[in-house]
């Protein structure tokens, strides 16, 4: 099992369609099959990732990276958000009991009223106001004061 790195004169194409930086060995694709022991998750920067040589032909099964690269480029790339927030915020321990306790009941108004929204047992006509009025009761204005507070973009 093992990797070289793509020779100048060897090169093929890698995942985003420019000049390979390295290729998979022939013998390791059967190895990558039977070696149990093998991790398929790890971290690998951009760059070198869409720099693994690929077949350029979406619909063969090296080339299925490429397909996801080129989907993502059409679906997602003109949609993304500028800035993505952090997975998760410090705050002092006060601030997390308060939030806490808030976001449980928030998320609870949220999905028990999208449910009954969904499935007719509430009108979104009639009773959309009393639902956003809900959130004033569930202190949403703390809640958004306490992540406004922590959020740093």
């Amino acid at each position: 099992m093992g990797w070289t790195w793509a020779k100048p004169e060897e090169k093929g194409l890698g995942i985003d369609g420019n000049p390979a930086l390295w290729k998979v060995l022939e013998s390791a694709s059967a190895d990558i099959q039977t070696d149990l022991t093998w991790n398929p998750i790890f971290y690998m920067p951009a760059k070198l990732f869409l720099g693994w040589e690929s077949s350029q032909d979406i619909y063969t099964t090296d080339g299925y990276e490429r397909r996801l690269y080129l989907a993502t480029k059409e679906y997602y790339e003109p949609y993304k958000p500028e800035h993505i927030p952090p997975s998760g915020m410090y705050m002092t321990q006060e601030d997390s009991d308060t939030y806490s306790k808030l976001v449980v009941s928030i998320q609870s108004q949220v999905e028990t009223n999208t449910a009954a929204f969904i499935t007719g047992a509430k009108d979104i006509d009639t009773e959309w106001d009393a639902y956003v009025a809900g959130f004033k009761d569930l202190q949403l204005d703390q809640y958004l004061a306490i992540l406004q507070k922590y959020y740093k973009p």
